[in-house]
């Protein structure tokens, strides 16, 4: 509707009669939308008579309406849905939900659950069978995601991977603390025992509160616990017994949630009490993804709340979800990395509740089907996600399912304003609240003529013994001359291009008390990218970045714990979205460069170059023969063209593919 309407509008609808009106709206610059029941006849009248409509589309059927369904029309309608289902009884890819359980017996769960593929960390004491609800939630979601939309629709639907559950939480009382580090490592170990010829995504939709945890008081401050440090080692696939011998094939996938807002608060404290709680362990860990809550659910057709409003607003942030604002310019990583959706509440305007209209909709155990709401809704359609991407794509590494989850991600409307990307303390909140926005589904799986991706992954060893001494020293970087379409992109003189890179790898932790208490103590090795200037040709670049390496090695061995310093990338600053200093945090940064075409032309060259960790302050670990500074280590480097105009980018590439280059520095 045009602004200023709304109630001229719903005054009018009462006269109709059989129209019914939502009794809040959305309001945007110059629109105002809202949702109405009524007959088309209705609508074309109330068209007439207002002349306020500008549009209108059909609202999809809630998941209030099928929570509230009496259970034998619950079963038809999960009946219905099971005849148009198609599960892959080979599929290589699973989800394995480590939470309380799983009803193994429920009607669209069993056939996608993987032979052998339930276990429990205790089975004589706790069994398997899901005691809280919890873990089935998340099997739904983690298989079909939000299955509203699945039961409106009639057509037919494969589902190409499978899920596993193994229990981690016992039926009556809790794990400790300090235990839940090993039950986890022995959870992933039963379900790689169990099925050793399934790639999985291990999903974690959960955190661990810690007794002092308030909204006055940071508990971690994105700093390490054992729990993380365990996750991360795991991710890393190290194996702890023996020579602590890294083995590739072992790397994982941990996808975690970032925790919810337990405590309650005045719906008008919202969005700001969100940065007020930091996001809870083990989502600080470097490897796994981190996944926040925003929402599009923003109507419910229940007249019982006609008076009441949502919290958030279409593409906002989850009235729950954790962020790491208070972690501010620190060293530890962004958190979280991306958010999905997570559901909204309802709000009387002194208090608020949750309802099945704005919440997904899942399997339930002991029915057909419930909503479920938060990071660990958010976080299992993430797990989801990755495990369809895994599918797609069996060649690609843990690194990379991780990275194209990011660099498919873009910022909603709701989460932008023009203070967003004002200056540097900005752009790091910005990022610390909404990671790098929602992964777009279309993207996350295919390459267009006017936005080609291309993925790289390789292996660098960042160090070695000096030739001359007995120091450690920076080792190789690698660079790669990208197959840009010149001529194609010279041509484009009149819009904006955009260039996207995220580069992911994994670290391995060593979680210690002995100073120095920072970063540079805990990640085995970092690795950043750096894009050549315009027109900067290939020997200058090399010298510019060798010299700058330098310059880093000495700067970042000397550096505190609090403060990012990186003057060598200043001039690199204006062309990025969020620049060196805002971006370069953890093990997954992502980037947006925006120029003119010419430009991006003869910027084709983007190296990967290593940066300061303890694998270069302990030469003799594991033992002093075979130091860490001999170890070679992956990454994945993601790159994709974004053009508005309908130019074929996507062919002269595939036709030409960068060859990398290995450089001694």
């Amino acid at each position: 509707m045009r602004e200023e309407t709304f109630e001229t509008f719903r005054a009018r609808a009462n006269e109709l009669g059989d129209i019914t009106v939502s009794a809040h709206y959305l309001k945007f610059p110059e629109r105002q939308i809202c949702s109405v029941r009524c007959s088309l006849e209705s609508l074309k009248k109330l068209e007439l008579m207002t002349k306020a409509i500008t549009g209108f589309r059909f609202l999809w059927t809630q998941a209030g309406f099928f929570d509230a369904l009496p259970p034998r029309e619950q079963r038809d309608w999960s009946d219905a849905l099971s005849s148009r289902l198609t599960f892959n009884p080979d599929a290589e890819y699973s989800v394995c939900v480590l939470d309380t359980g799983l009803a193994v017996n429920h009607p669209l769960l069993k056939p996608a659950i993987a032979k052998s593929g339930v276990d429990s960390c205790n089975p004589q004491n706790w069994g398997s069978d899901d005691h809280n609800g919890h873990g089935t939630a998340m099997a739904g979601i983690a298989l079909f995601g939000d299955l509203t939309p699945l039961l409106e629709s009639t057509e037919a639907i494969e589902i190409g991977h499978l899920v596993e559950s193994v229990k981690v939480f016992p039926p009556e009382g809790k794990n400790e603390n300090e235990h839940i580090g090993y039950i986890t490592a022995q959870a992933i170990g039963r379900a790689e025992i169990n099925r050793p010829d399934l790639k999985r995504v291990f999903c974690l939709s959960w955190t661990i509160e810690h007794e002092a945890s308030t909204k006055d008081i940071q508990i971690t401050g994105g700093k390490p616990t054992p729990l993380s440090a365990k996750i991360d080692q795991l991710a890393f696939g190290v194996d702890e017994s023996g020579d602590w011998h890294i083995n590739d094939d072992r790397k994982r996938l941990l996808i975690v949630s970032a925790g919810n807002i337990a405590e309650s608060f005045r719906p008008d404290e919202y969005p700001s009490i969100n940065d007020l709680y930091e996001i809870e362990d083990p989502a600080q860990a470097w490897n796994v993804l981190s996944v926040g809550a925003y929402t599009e659910k923003t109507f419910t057709n229940d007249p019982t709340y006609n008076e009441w409003s949502v919290i958030a607003g279409i593409g906002e942030l989850s009235p729950r979800s954790r962020t790491s604002v208070l972690w501010g310019k620190s060293y530890w990583p962004t958190k979280p990395d991306i958010v999905l959706e997570g559901g909204n509440y309802l709000s009387s305007g002194n208090y608020f509740e949750d309802h099945p209209d704005i919440c997904p909709l899942t399997t339930n155990k002991d029915g057909i089907f419930s909503h479920t709401k938060d990071t660990s809704a958010a976080n299992a359609e993430a797990a989801r996600l990755a495990a369809i991407l895994a599918s797609q794509y069996p060649g690609f590494w843990p690194e990379s399912i991780r990275g194209l989850l990011v660099h498919s991600a873009k910022w909603t409307p709701g989460m932008l304003n023009e203070e967003s990307f004002k200056n540097k303390s900005r752009k790091i909140a910005h990022l610390r609240r909404y990671g790098y926005g929602v992964p777009q589904k279309n993207f996350l799986m295919n390459s267009f003529s006017n936005r080609p991706c291309v993925v790289i992954q390789d292996y660098l060893q960042p160090f070695a013994q000096s030739k001359s001494s007995q120091n450690i020293i920076f080792n190789n970087m690698n660079y790669y001359v990208l197959p840009w379409p010149r001529e194609k992109l010279e041509a484009i003189v009149d819009q904006v291009v955009k260039l996207r890179v995220t580069l992911s790898y994994f670290i391995e932790p060593s979680p210690s008390e002995r100073p120095p208490k920072n970063k540079y103590s805990y990640a085995s090795h970092e690795l950043r990218f750096k894009l050549n200037r315009p027109n900067e040709l290939e020997d200058v670049f090399l010298a510019r970045i060798n010299k700058e390496l330098q310059i880093e090695e000495i700067n970042e061995e000397l550096s505190g714990e609090y403060e990012i310093s990186d003057q060598t990338a200043v001039d690199e600053q204006d062309k990025w979205l969020l620049g060196p200093e805002s971006r370069n945090r953890g093990s997954l940064i992502s980037d947006i460069w925006q120029g003119t075409g010419p430009e991006l032309a003869t910027q084709n060259l983007i190296a990967v170059v290593p940066q300061v960790g303890w694998w270069k302050f302990r030469k003799n670990f594991p033992d002093a023969d075979n130091g860490r500074y001999n170890q070679r280590v992956r990454y994945s480097l993601i790159l994709s063209l974004v053009c508005e105009t309908e130019v074929d980018l996507y062919t002269p590439i595939t036709q030409e593919i960068g060859i990398p280059v290995e450089i001694i520095v």
